[in-house]
Formats: C-alpha cells, sequence, structure tokens
C-alpha cells in the first residue's frame, strides 16, 4: 500500500469526492515506497497553488496529479467542460504548480 503524508490525513478533508477516490486509489494500488501527499497547498509571493495530489518515489520521482471531478472532453487539443474551454487548461495547471513545486524544493534543498 502508499503511505499516506501525513499517515493520519483524513480523507473526508478533501475537495470532492474525485479526488478522495484518486487518493484511495493510490494507497491501495501502489506498494510502500510511493509516499502520497493529498491536497498540497503552496503560498509563493506570486500566488497560491493547490495540487491535488504528489506521489513521491526514493528512485522514480515526483508526480504532480491534477484530478478533474466532472465530466472533460479535449476535443482539438482543447479541455472543455460542458462545452466551454476550461481555464486554466489541466496540463498547464499541473505544469505551473509541479514548477511551483520544483522551486520550492530548490529554495529549501
Amino acid at each position: 500500500m502508499g503511505v499516506l503524508v501525513p499517515e493520519d490525513f483524513v480523507l473526508a478533508r478533501l475537495a470532492n469526492d474525485a479526488e478522495r477516490r484518486v487518493v484511495e486509489a493510490f494507497r491501495d494500488g501502489l506498494s510502500d515506497s510511493w509516499l502520497i501527499l493529498p491536497s498540497v497547498v503552496l503560498r509563493t509571493d506570486q500566488r497560491d497553488y493547490e495540487l491535488d495530489v504528489v506521489l513521491l518515489h526514493e528512485d522514480l520521482g515526483i508526480v504532480d496529479i491534477e484530478v478533474k471531478g466532472h465530466k472533460v472532453e479535449v476535443r482539438d487539443g482543447v479541455w472543455r467542460h460542458a462545452g466551454r474551454t476550461m481555464d486554466p487548461q489541466p496540463c498547464d495547471q499541473a505544469r505551473k504548480n509541479a514548477y511551483a513545486l520544483r522551486d520550492l524544493l530548490v529554495r529549501e534543498l
């Protein structure tokens, strides 16, 4: 089983059921060499970032997961929900979140 960080994290605290189900799937499906950090908030001078799920592995690295709990479609490379273009686009959102995490780690380590 993947290891939740903190170990006593209450899954009911997550923003929505989709995030909870994703975290449960990682917890139940990954080996104990994976750390699972749900709902990571980073505050910078420029803005705040919320990373839905961060996975950490000593050998394989860090993965930032952006969870969408509603039906989405990708048409011509553009993510949409209910026929409207999503803003921000999930890939851009995850990329900015990942860079914010990287920058924090570089500063702190």
